[in-house]
């Protein structure tokens, strides 16, 4: 219909002014207007079809301008390219902004065809499979990744592409070792979806509370055998003499005591490890005293011990009292528990400008390095079996660690194998000068 349009458009006028010339001169004139309207009209057409075509080829450039229908024609076209820059810059929009959708998910994502053959990644699949940026056709999964667990996760992709697998494999990836949970969805005809998802927390947080829970029972166990023994040999034994009876008596209520002790330690813990700075109430203590009183307190644990004190006057600190009491008692407690008689105990309290430093230095044994990266961990002991000989459970420096973090201060370890060790830690000072004497600051 178009072509017959256009066709009309020139041959029109041409037919007009050929009858015309025919009625007003003869035929031959008539038939020469007609040829030389015919050409003009040809000649016009042919320049803009020409332009048109060239256009189409480069669609990017501004539509040309025309004469009469060609320009209208050339609006049109104007116009649906103005149209089309706009949905192809949507769509260029959208692809990006699913392309940074994609980059922000916590997982490593990959689209792996039936090749083996990686179509798409994005940042972290980089990153836990130590990928490179730009990939070569050839290179498959399997080549750029040398890992037994993963092969046989994606041979069992390909046995099977038309249902969701899993997997979970532990990859050595540098600085530490990570633990992925590995998804394969189907995608497409011959692709698959890999979603690599980074579970080493969670595996860490099940190992720790299973090392929890056979150490909970462990420590119970052994006062809870001792004791259930002793109850026994009495039941048994209903003759026995009085002094044995009271020894057995006196043994029984030691391990009662001792399990005591460890079930007031794990409450203490749990409490500090679930407490946040902005959860507590905070007041006025004069830390100077605090530590004189946990030295009278520590009396009853030494007899040979060499003690040297320089505790600074009013040192004065916001904080929980009970907390700080639990944190410098246990590090004394284990100086003096943990180190034989006759060793050097010195016990420091320094101000210094804004900061009070508080530090508990002994001249025993020392610990190796391999134990100083894991002394606060809970029940972890560097020897078990003076440890247990002494009483500890285990927990005092883990709960001195997280006293101290709810005070927003750490716990500072310096020992060294065969001379001794240092605990210490900075807390900061508050001048009461500038404070209402009161002992319930909230701070």
């Amino acid at each position: 219909m178009n072509v017959m349009f256009g066709i009309g458009y020139v041959l029109t006028p041409a037919l007009l002014f050929g009858i015309l010339g025919f009625w007003a001169y003869d035929v031959i004139l008539g038939l020469v207007l007609a040829l030389l309207i015919t050409l003009i009209g040809f000649c016009y057409h042919s320049f803009y079809l020409y332009r048109l075509l060239n256009h189409l080829k480069n669609p990017n450039d501004d539509a040309p301008q025309g004469v009469g229908i060609w320009q209208t024609v050339f609006n049109q076209l104007a116009h649906q390219n103005k149209t089309h820059k706009k949905d192809e810059h949507k769509r260029q929009e959208a692809l990006e902004r699913q392309n940074r959708i994609i980059g922000a998910l916590p997982s490593g994502v990959m689209i792996v065809n039936a090749q083996g053959r990686i179509e798409w990644k994005n940042r972290l699949a980089d990153e836990y499979f130590a990928l490179p940026i730009e990939l070569n056709k050839k290179d498959t999964l399997k080549s750029l990744v040398n890992h037994p667990e993963l092969h046989q996760f994606l041979d069992k992709i390909n046995n099977d592409r038309n249902n969701i697998t899993q997997t979970k494999i532990s990859i050595n990836h540098k600085p530490t070792p990570l633990t992925l949970s590995l998804t394969s969805v189907p995608f497409e005809a011959y692709a698959n979806l890999i979603i690599a998802h980074d579970i080493s927390a969670s595996e860490q947080l099940n190992i720790t509370r299973s090392a929890f829970v056979a150490n909970v029972s462990h420590e119970l166990k052994t006062p809870l055998t001792t004791i259930n023994g002793f109850l026994e040999t009495l039941q048994d034994t209903p003759d026995l003499d009085i002094d044995t009876r009271n020894n057995f008596i006196g043994l029984m209520q030691k391990e009662g005591k001792r399990m005591l002790h460890i079930i007031a330690d794990l409450l203490t813990l749990s409490r500090l490890e679930n407490q946040s700075y902005q959860g507590v109430t905070f007041e006025v203590v004069n830390l100077s005293q605090l530590l004189t009183t946990v030295l009278e307190d520590s009396k009853h644990l030494t007899n040979n011990h060499l003690i040297t004190t320089q505790i600074a006057d009013d040192a004065w600190v916001m904080g929980v009292y009970q907390d700080l009491y639990s944190a410098f008692s246990n590090l004394i407690f284990n100086a003096l528990n943990h180190t034989p008689q006759g060793t050097q105990v010195d016990i420091l309290l320094e101000k210094q400008e804004q900061t009070a430093y508080i530090a508990i230095k002994d001249t025993g044994g020392g610990i190796s390095p391999e134990h100083l990266g894991h002394i606060t961990e809970r029940f972890y002991r560097v020897d078990k079996g003076r440890s247990r000989k002494t009483g500890g459970s285990g927990l005092g420096l883990a709960i001195a660690k997280h006293a101290l973090a709810t005070h927003r201060a750490t716990l500072d370890i310096d020992s060294t194998l065969g001379v001794g060790s240092c605990f210490g830690t900075r807390l900061t000072l508050v001048d009461m000068s500038d404070l209402p004497f009161t002992k319930d600051k909230k701070l």
